[in-house]
């Protein structure tokens, strides 16, 4: 169908090594970034992209 998946819920590395064996490339949950409020968004963002300027 060509229709893209996230899957959310990540919580272990164990959980994307399954994912990307899965063919599924995206994903988000607590691993990759915890709950946060609105005015910390940008501080998490711009130390997200100086690690990794591809994402």
């Amino acid at each position: 169908l060509g229709m893209g998946v996230i899957a959310e819920g990540v919580e272990t590395p164990a959980q994307i090594e399954h994912l990307v064996a899965a063919r599924c490339g995206e994903y988000q949950g607590y691993l990759l970034g915890k709950p946060m409020p609105p005015d910390a968004l940008q501080d998490w963002m711009d130390r997200h992209r100086a690690n990794h300027p591809d994402a």
